[in-house]
């Protein structure tokens, strides 16, 4: 492996970091929250993500 398939590597994996905390913060923000978050709000931050997540290249199974 090159130094350049190893940069890509890295940047994918932090990428996907990145992507899983944003997922862990919906998780964080409904057990605080909860009931107060409205369902249209839940759905446009995981579209959101998931959005972010394609930009990478990401499938959901990658993070």
């Amino acid at each position: 492996m090159n130094s350049v398939d190893k940069l890509v590597q890295k940047k994918l994996m932090e990428a996907a970091r990145a992507v899983g905390f944003l997922e862990g913060m919906s998780t964080w923000l409904w057990t605080k929250v909860g009931p107060d978050l409205t369902d249209e709000a839940v759905v446009e931050f995981e579209k959101r993500v998931s959005a972010i997540a394609e930009c990478f290249g990401l499938d959901r199974e990658d993070y």
